[in-house]
């Protein structure tokens, strides 16, 4: 799954809840396994906290 499917996947959720996320992530098992989703895991929760 790549960006933009993530992106229609979000955006579909969205949709159906009628909420907007605070912050959005998405890591594919590739990145899990060879560890290179840290950043991103950094900056989900900067997005969180403001």
């Amino acid at each position: 799954m790549g960006g933009s499917e993530f992106e229609k996947l979000f955006a579909e959720m969205e949709k159906i809840s009628d909420v907007k996320p605070l912050a959005t992530m998405a890591i594919t098992t590739a990145e899990v396994q060879r560890e290179i989703y840290e950043i991103d895991l950094k900056n989900f929760i900067n997005n969180l906290s403001k």
